[in-house]
C-alpha cells in the first residue's frame, strides 16, 4: 500500500509503478481509499513508484519489493537486480556489466530500460547508473540499439550520466567492436558457414561506425 494525499492543485498528477525487471510499461495505481493507493497484483519483483503529471515525472522514484519475479528477461545482469543487500547488489551489476558482451542476449535488459525512461531520471536504475564505469557495456549498450530512435535515446544518456560518447577509451571502442563481431558471426555460422557470417560481421560493424558517426555530428 502506498499513501499519497491528493491536493487540488494536482488533479492531473497520478501515482504510477515501473517494474524494474520487466521496465518496457508504467502501472497505475488503484485507488483504495483517500489517500490509499495499491500497486497492482501484476506488478511483481521490485518496483519504482512515482508521480506522473503528463509526460513528466514530478517526484523522486521510490524503490517499493514486491513478490515474484516477472518472466520478461534472464541472464546474469537481471539475477544481480534482484540481489537485496545494497553492496553485494552493486558489486554483482558491476560483475554482469563486464561480461555482458559474452553473454547472448545479454544487453536486452539493459536496452529496455535506457529505452523506455519515460522521464525517469537514469539514474534511477542501478545497472544504467553504472554503465559510465563500464564503458565496453556502454558502446556495446549503442551497438546493440534496434533502430536510429533507440540509438538516439541511448547516445542521449551522456546528457544525464557522467560521461561524454566521444571521450570513452579507443581501447573500449575496440573491444566492443570486436566483441559484436564476434557474437554475429558465431550466431550466423550455423545458418550461412563461415565466410559468409563473417562478411555478415564484418557488414554490421561497418554500419554501427558509420550511425555512431552520424550521431555526433
Amino acid at each position: 500500500m502506498v499513501r499519497w494525499s491528493e491536493t487540488s492543485s494536482a488533479t492531473e498528477v497520478l501515482p504510477v509503478a515501473k517494474m524494474v525487471l520487466d521496465p518496457r510499461h508504467e502501472h497505475a495505481l488503484e485507488q483504495e481509499a483517500s489517500g490509499l493507493w495499491r500497486i497492482p497484483e501484476r506488478c511483481k519483483g521490485l518496483c519504482l513508484v512515482y508521480l506522473r503529471q503528463g509526460v513528466d515525472v514530478v517526484s523522486r522514484p521510490l524503490p517499493v519489493p514486491r513478490l515474484g519475479s516477472p518472466d520478461a528477461h534472464t541472464g546474469r545482469l537481471v539475477s544481480a537486480l534482484t540481489i537485496a543487500d545494497y553492496e553485494t547488489r552493486q558489486a554483482e551489476i558491476g560483475n554482469a556489466l563486464r561480461s555482458i558482451g559474452r553473454e547472448v542476449g545479454g544487453f536486452s535488459w539493459l536496452l529496455e530500460a535506457a529505452t523506455h525512461l519515460n522521464g525517469l531520471p537514469a539514474s534511477a536504475f542501478d545497472a544504467l547508473k553504472q554503465l559510465p564505469s563500464c564503458p565496453d557495456a556502454l558502446i556495446g549498450l549503442l551497438f546493440n540499439a534496434r533502430d536510429a530512435g533507440e540509438r538516439g535515446t541511448v547516445w542521449s544518456l551522456q546528457n544525464e550520466l557522467p560521461f561524454l560518447w566521444l571521450e570513452l577509451p579507443l581501447s573500449a571502442w575496440r573491444a566492443a567492436l570486436q566483441a559484436d563481431y564476434a557474437a554475429v558471426s558465431i550466431a550466423l555460422e550455423p545458418i550461412f558457414g563461415a565466410e559468409k557470417a563473417a562478411t555478415e560481421a564484418l557488414g554490421r560493424l561497418l554500419e554501427n561506425l558509420i550511425a555512431v558517426a552520424r550521431q555526433s555530428k
